[in-house]
């Protein structure tokens, strides 16, 4: 109680030196015609030194008020004192009842150049490591801002408070704090709950809103996705079909080499160098050193595609050529004799077959 006491007889000391116009007065004015000094215009009178014994007669609970006021930082809203002789009435002055030490809290006071948020936007209001500007939020929900005692400069209040401390006495310190700033500020308990609750509908829709904007967009970025994996199968397939196309093209133009490197092999390789004859090939005759059957004149004739129905020059009927081998012992050919309209039975055997 005594450093209470103490506290209160400080804090009453210096409202009452502040109270006081000016700590020093002007230098008063000499008059140059009967040379005697005059107090200067607008100089207040000397009053009397205060002392704390004197202040110490002012009631506890007013002392107890201005304590409270000059802890918060708070302006009151009373009007002037009518006297400078009443220092009392001076001390509720508002500019004379804050002390220059004491902290701050700041009131919500509309700004004038912050614009209202017409449209949300979810970006620009909430950010991905979850800091919200929640002054934007609660102007988008329609949310009214109070100059008075808002719900966040009361849940300030709360933290700063001890965890141990017990639920009443909690209360009963809030209470004496709007009690002593509620008539400066509009700070009542009714008034801080029905900013919280508005407050909080805000939000409540804040969040619906954000839910349905953010499906909204999820809903767009997965049509995306599907419309993209969709170009990219037909880039797939296009890739693939080309690559059948290299494959395809590949293996003709090697096969086409190798059968032109035949052509080449069999025109310029030295027959010393030739391979050996594929297994099955029927050999040379070395008796008598003729060429297999495949290989003789009427098979390779075949083979070329001469055909035997070739009409003899001067000729309008349709002759038969062959060639030299064909004749026979008797002298002429076969055909030749049938042209001729000559020739037998017996000789007709005695000639070689035609081939």
């Amino acid at each position: 109680m005594d450093l209470a006491k103490k506290l209160r007889q400080v804090v009453a000391a210096n409202f009452v030196e502040i109270s006081r116009p000016n700590s020093r007065d002007p230098k008063p004015e000499k008059n140059p015609k009967e040379g005697s000094f005059v107090p200067a215009v607008g100089a207040a009178p000397d009053a009397p030194p205060v002392t704390p014994l004197e202040a110490e007669q002012t009631s506890p609970a007013e002392l107890d008020k201005r304590f409270l006021s000059a802890d918060l930082g708070l302006e009151a809203n009373r009007p002037k004192a009518a006297s400078l002789a009443d220092p009392v009435g001076e001390l509720e002055e508002p500019a004379m009842a804050v002390s220059p030490n004491a902290p701050a809290i700041p009131l919500a006071t509309p700004s004038a150049q912050e614009a209202p948020v017409e449209a949300l936007d979810v970006m620009a209001i909430a950010s991905s490591e979850g800091r919200i500007n929640f002054d934007r939020v609660f102007a988008w929900a329609g949310v009214p801002r109070s100059a008075a005692f808002t719900a966040e400069q009361a849940l300030s209040m709360l933290q700063s408070m001890p965890a141990d401390l017990p639920l009443r006495v909690k209360r009963l310190t809030v209470k004496a704090t709007l009690d002593a700033v509620g008539q400066a500020v509009g700070a009542a308990p009714t008034d801080i709950v029905a900013d919280a609750e508005r407050k909080t509908v805000g939000l409540e829709a804040f969040t619906r809103e954000v839910a349905a904007r953010v499906q909204e967009l999820c809903a767009a970025e997965d049509a995306e996705i599907e419309r993209l994996r969709a170009r990219i199968v037909e880039h797939e397939a296009a890739k693939m079909a080309v690559a059948r196309h290299e494959e395809g093209a590949i293996s003709a133009c090697r096969a086409h080499m190798e059968e032109l490197g035949q052509v080449v092999a069999f025109f310029t390789i030295n027959e010393s160098d030739a391979p050996a004859a594929p297994i099955g090939a029927e050999p040379l005759d070395d008796d008598t050193g003729e060429l297999p059957a495949y290989l003789q004149e009427d098979a390779v004739k075949r083979l070329l595609g001469i055909s035997r129905d070739q009409e003899v020059e001067g000729e309008g009927d349709r002759a038969y050529h062959f060639p030299k081998s064909t004749e026979n012992r008797g002298g002429g050919t076969k055909a030749s004799r049938l042209r001729n309209g000559s020739g037998s039975a017996s000789s007709s055997a005695s000639t070689e077959d035609l081939p």
